[in-house]
């Protein structure tokens, strides 16, 4: 990662098309341990929603065993490495990179909002343009990467975070002509992720060289080869085929009880507080019998009514487990029902 400053007029004399505050730090993303493994070349990076920390996609070289990870770095933390670090330099083209010290009787380079001109007189313009590499690495928040995805077939070739509300969402594309939904548990000790679902968007072999989100929906994904381009989707409830499958999706999904379908929470009119909660969508006729059985709940007048009791909606059990569907689905909503009008909410 590299940093110069806007009022960066230039070096004295014969450097004055040189920068003087130009610096570059290495971000180290590795797997810790009596031996770290490194991931050494960045694929892509973004910046995260409020401003303050990067993602970084990394992998392993071509000639080394194929791995990728993610990892974060914190811009205070960088910006602490380029304000305290040594420099790294050589005293000649065979010698080994070592730290070195910033020049004596000369201001640091590197350094921002001095005043542009007394800057570039004060900084030694020389050893600016000789050290422009920090001794010291940027390390991960954590100690290690948000995730490591290790295969012996594919890297991953880019990447773009869609969420951070709850947890990590991101989508990433492979040098196999797949793209990965990837969701990451915030918060979590050690990391903790799972790949959602693998799409194989391009033929096998062809690289998919970015992602991105499509600027007209949070829920469409763009994939660029060098040849093509695909829309992907960011979320695939009607894959799910049972109230189960449906529940257990990291999607924002809700089961519809009364058409057996896996919806979008939104198309059934939730807000985003409740859209975790398994749904129990009953039509107005059921809604209105159920409350006569139980206490005087208001019924919405609008053609379907989601109730969200929270932690107590069941799924019902299928046809081939010895149960009437149907009465089960009726006692599971009853049950539903009653939560909801004991909770209130």
């Amino acid at each position: 990662m590299a940093r110069v400053c806007k009022d960066d007029t230039g070096g004295r004399h014969k450097f004055h098309n040189n920068w003087t505050t130009f610096l570059k730090a290495r971000l180290n993303c590795s797997v810790p341990g009596d031996i770290p493994f490194y991931f050494d070349e960045i694929q892509s990076v973004q910046m995260d929603a409020d401003g303050d920390r990067v993602h970084a996609l990394f992998t392993t070289p071509e000639n080394a065993i194929a791995g990728s990870a993610l990892c974060t770095s914190s811009l205070a933390a960088v910006a602490r490495n380029f304000n305290r670090s040594p420099f790294k330099g050589q005293a000649d083209a065979d010698s080994n990179w070592l730290p070195v010290s910033g020049p004596a009787g000369a201001a640091r380079p590197g350094q921002c909002g001095g005043g542009g001109d007394q800057d570039a007189d004060s900084v030694d313009s020389g050893f600016a343009r000789r050290h422009t590499l920090m001794d010291r690495a940027v390390g991960s928040e954590g100690g290690r990467p948000v995730f490591v995805l290790p295969s012996l077939q594919e890297r991953l070739t880019s990447l773009v975070v869609v969420s951070e509300k709850k947890d990590l969402l991101a989508v990433a594309g492979t040098s196999d002509g797949k793209v990965l939904r990837i969701v990451v548990k915030r918060h979590s000790k050690s990391p903790d992720f799972s790949v959602l679902d693998s799409l194989q968007v391009f033929a096998p072999g062809v690289p998919v060289r970015s992602v991105a989100v499509a600027t007209d929906s949070r829920y469409r994904a763009v994939a660029v080869s060098d040849d093509e381009v695909a829309s992907v989707p960011l979320r695939r409830c009607d894959v799910a085929d049972t109230c189960e499958s449906c529940r257990a999706s990291r999607d924002d999904c809700v089961w519809n009880g009364t058409e057996d379908r896996c919806e979008d929470a939104e198309s059934v009119g939730l807000a985003d507080a409740v859209l975790h909660c398994p749904v129990v969508v009953m039509d107005e006729e059921r809604a209105m019998q159920e409350d006569d059985m139980t206490t005087t709940t208001e019924v919405s007048t609008s053609t379907t009514t989601p109730y969200c009791p929270e932690c107590a909606c069941v799924c019902p059990i299928s046809a081939g487990d010895g149960v009437d569907k149907a009465s089960t689905t009726e006692s599971a909503t009853t049950a539903a029902v009653a939560n909801f009008t004991e909770d209130g909410n």
